[in-house]
């Protein structure tokens, strides 16, 4: 049995996950400052390029250049982890000492040690269920919809930017009032400037290179502010908040991730929200977390509807979404990507990808042509240039909208 090889696969099902999978892998979605791939490799010292996935993100994820094994089908074997559960160490020592074992916990299956892998993961789920079993006796926090990133980014994030540590360097800008200061790590290559409130006394706030805090700004940790962000004039941020790379935002935000690419720049209130890359928040959108009879919030995926056994929670929009001004959210909507959102009222609680939705309207869908127009100048004013790969990845999902509609 091969243990030095370790092999990430995604779950067997992975409807639950819209929309954070709809252009990456389950393993690549972010539940904060990691992925499951990212933390396992943290956790494990081990940089992991073996990996099972739908083949429709082949291509974008062989662009990366790191020389990714990805639905090898080859023998020999090696540590299966199926990426439905949150990583941390005492399940992976537990994982990597019981050899030859399929490891469960409450009747689901978290990782196994194969002795041939295949590409075809329905396949390799069947000769998983062949092995002898063993129950992992720890607590276990499974990842099986969109909305668990969410619940396990609220849960966690105190440990993840804990793991991050302070720079060696630490800037120390004047004008301006640090509560706790020695949980506060702020790039000497970021501007922050004065009359800003950074309040660590809950948690960590890091501030990474070339981010900009401009005046009057309140950080209540724990907070990332990740490198390239701009925080504009009068946020007020309320941690547990993720805010990924190159990321503009303003207003008030609370309990939320911003993946990366995201851009907010004007008033309005989300709050227990995640927003996938390349998001646009028009000036005013807010983003309802709480039930007026503090019920647990249940959300909608197409026609099935799900009790996602959260008290919070806000808004889940995929990559290139877009929202105009005024707009308002429900508790627990779902929003896939390339949509647009527009019009006065509350809008449903699930919008399906490439659908144009004004407030009391049915959707309509988008033009690909016109989307990926777009998204191009989208991504150029973020200095990022649309791969031929990725614009496959984004037709296929197109073409997948446009028969469900026509469906339906």
């Amino acid at each position: 049995m091969n243990i030095n090889r370790i092999i990430i696969t995604e779950p067997q099902e992975t409807e639950l996950y819209f929309p954070l999978n709809l252009l990456r892998p389950v393993f690549d979605v972010k539940f904060g400052m990691f992925t499951f791939r990212s933390l396992t490799e943290l956790l494990s010292g081990r940089i992991i390029d073996d990996l099972l996935c739908d083949e429709r993100f082949y291509g974008v994820l062989n662009e990366s250049g790191n020389n990714l094994k990805i639905n090898r089908d080859v023998s020999g074997g090696g540590l299966v982890l199926v990426s439905n559960h949150y990583p941390e160490k005492q399940l992976l020592d537990f994982i990597f000492s019981n050899t030859g074992k399929a490891i469960y916990k409450n009747g689901k299956l978290i990782a196994f040690h194969a002795t041939d892998v295949i590409s075809d993961v329905n396949k390799l789920y069947t000769s998983a269920e062949e092995m002898e079993k063993t129950e992992y006796p720890g607590e276990v926090q499974f990842f099986n919809s969109s909305w668990d990133a969410v619940k396990i980014f609220k849960q966690n994030f105190t440990t993840q930017i804990g793991l991050k540590g302070v720079n060696e360097t630490i800037a120390k800008p004047e004008g301006i009032h640090q509560i706790n200061p020695e949980n506060i790590s702020i790039s000497q290559d970021s501007v922050v400037m004065p009359g800003s409130v950074l309040d660590a006394s809950a948690g960590k706030v890091i501030v990474e290179a070339s981010a900009l805090i401009e005046p009057y700004v309140y950080i209540k940790g724990p907070a990332y502010i990740g490198k390239n962000v701009t925080i504009k004039t009068g946020t007020k941020i309320y941690g547990p908040v993720y805010i990924g790379y190159f990321s503009k935002v303003s207003g008030e935000i609370s309990s939320s991730i911003f993946h990366s690419l995201v851009n907010k720049q004007h008033d309005g209130f989300t709050g227990d929200s995640y927003f996938c890359p390349f998001v646009n928040l028009g000036a005013d959108t807010v983003t309802s977390n709480l039930k007026n009879n503090y019920s647990y919030i249940r959300v909608k995926i197409r026609e099935a509807e799900f009790n996602s056994g959260m008290q919070f929670l806000g808004s889940l929009i995929g990559d290139h979404s877009k929202t105009s001004i005024n707009t308002m959210l429900n508790t627990g909507s779902i929003v896939g990507a390339f949509a647009n959102i527009f019009g006065a009222g509350f809008h449903p609680k699930f919008i399906n990808s490439f659908t144009w939705n004004e407030s009391g309207s049915l959707p309509e869908l988008y033009d690909f042509e016109k989307a990926m127009i777009t998204t191009k100048a989208a991504m150029s004013r973020r200095q990022t240039e649309m791969s031929d790969k990725y614009m496959e990845l984004c037709k296929m999902l197109y073409d997948q909208t446009s028969l469900a509609m026509k469906l339906n």
